[in-house]
C-alpha cells in the first residue's frame, strides 16, 4: 500500500532494487537479505542503542541514523523515511525483546520479502 501511495518511495525502492536484484539468483537472495541484517542490527540495535541507554533515545537516534544512511545508491529521502521509522521499529523489538537477534530476524525477513516481492 505504501508503494502504491507514495510515488517517491516507490521510485527510490524500484531503483535500489534494480541495481542490487536483478542479476541475482534466489539462493543470492538469501545471503544478501541476511548479510546485511545482521550487519546493521548489529551496529545500530546491538552497539547504538545500548550505547544511548537502551531506551527511546537510543531507538530513535539509532533509527534516524540508519535512515540517513540510507540515501544514495538511487535511494531518496522518501526511502530514508522508510528506513528510518522501520529502524525505529527494530530498535523498538530489540529492547522490547532484550535481544538484538530478534531485530535481525525481522530485518532479514523483511529484506528477503521485499526482494522476492519485487
Amino acid at each position: 500500500a505504501l508503494l502504491e501511495s507514495w510515488p517517491d518511495f516507490r521510485a527510490a525502492t524500484d531503483r535500489s532494487n534494480r541495481q542490487v536484484l536483478a542479476p541475482l539468483t534466489r539462493g543470492d537472495l538469501v545471503t544478501v537479505s541476511a548479510l546485511p541484517a545482521v550487519a546493521e542490527e548489529a551496529l545500530f540495535r546491538g552497539c547504538v542503542v545500548p550505547a544511548l541507554g537502551g531506551g527511546p533515545l537510543g531507538v530513535i537516534v539509532s533509527g534516524m541514523t540508519f535512515g540517513a544512511l540510507h540515501v544514495g545508491g538511487g535511494r531518496n529521502a522518501a526511502f530514508a523515511a522508510w528506513a528510518s521509522a522501520v529502524g525505529c521499529l527494530y530498535g523498538a523489538c530489540a529492547v522490547g525483546c532484550g535481544d538484538v537477534s530478534v531485530a535481525i530476524a525481522a530485518h532479514a525477513m523483511a529484506n528477503y520479502a521485499s526482494a522476492t516481492m519485487w
